[in-house]
């Protein structure tokens, strides 16, 4: 990118979210009903403030909107695609340690028979 991208209006950082909008209690929630966990949540303020936070803060995307960009999926789907990828790495890791523990039996068993 040389200069004439920086002279683009378009051009810039951008913060970028899945589509609507959720609190952080409304997003652990979610997190637990996809995962089929129960949903025994307290709310920040139950156990007092210790710092002072806004009422509502949500991450928009206003910029990309104004430049017609905005065409994200619904948060929930996003969650959905992340969690039921972080669950096929825990089964190819498992699968993977499966089959390293067996054949590290298989060479404990080979090594025994030289002995």
């Amino acid at each position: 990118m040389g200069l004439e991208s920086s002279l683009d209006p378009a051009y810039g950082v951008y913060h970028a979210s899945s589509q609507g909008s959720y609190a952080w209690y409304e997003f652990a929630a979610e997190i637990l009903r996809q995962s089929g966990l129960a949903q025994n949540l307290a709310k920040t303020g139950d156990f007092g403030d210790r710092a002072a936070r806004p009422a509502y803060s949500v991450l928009e995307n206003r910029a990309l909107q104004s430049i017609g960009l905005d065409q994200m999926r619904p948060w929930q789907e996003s969650l959905a695609a992340c969690l039921q990828e972080r669950q096929q790495d825990r089964e190819r890791k498992g699968n993977r340690k499966h089959e390293d523990s067996s054949h590290s039996h298989a060479t404990a068993r080979f090594s025994r028979c030289d002995d």
